[in-house]
């Protein structure tokens, strides 16, 4: 199933990337529909960010709808990509990939026990200080409690409390690499 999310994960992102590089009136309203779908799911999830994702929402919708009164393509495709740019605000793509990240926290936590079952080395010891059920935890309680008074806050919440969860990925796959690396000379050496 998690495979299945990062999978679902990496193509939809590879999709947007294909999609927003050219900037054509198709791929807009392609980035907009997936980008109202989320914010939809996102504000669905978390009524507390509701007062926001609804300025937002009117702010963008009004913006696309006058560009799709524009005459000028080239104005119109501008016009839609600010809008798309709107819609998708730093604090709702973290809302919507807290999931997928919390999931991908764990893997990591659970390939590096797999890793070091026979290793007791530092590198083990390096990871004892993450709680990442925590951290996750933290992070959930600190969304769901929040009570964003703009847009800037909703970014600096979501960005704040999922920072410990970031880091924890980051430095989670430092010690599988290393892991890894200490494996490769182990049979280079055994060879």
């Amino acid at each position: 199933m998690i495979f299945f999310s990062k999978n679902y994960v990496l193509c939809t992102v590879i999709l947007f990337l294909v999609t927003s590089c050219v900037k054509t009136e198709e791929n807009q309203k392609k980035r907009w529909a997936y980008n109202m779908e989320r914010i939809e799911l996102v504000e669905q999830k978390h009524p507390n960010f509701k007062s926001i994702i609804s300025d937002i929402k009117k702010d963008a919708e009004e913006l696309f709808a006058e560009a799709l009164l524009t005459i000028d393509d080239e104005l119109k495709v501008k016009l839609m990509s600010e809008a798309c740019d709107k819609i998708g605000p730093t604090f709702v793509k973290g809302l919507a990939d807290f999931d997928t990240q919390a999931a991908e926290a764990r893997e990591l936590s659970k390939k590096i026990l797999q890793q070091s079952e026979s290793n007791t080395s530092a590198l083990i010891a390096a990871i004892s200080g993450m709680n990442i059920e925590q951290d996750i935890s933290d992070a959930r309680e600190t969304i769901r409690t929040a009570e964003p008074a703009n847009l800037a806050g909703a970014n600096r919440i979501v960005r704040d409390a999922m920072a410990p969860m970031a880091k924890n990925i980051k430095d989670m796959k430092d010690v599988i690499r290393k892991l890894e690396a200490q494996e490769r000379e182990e049979k280079q050496a055994q060879e």
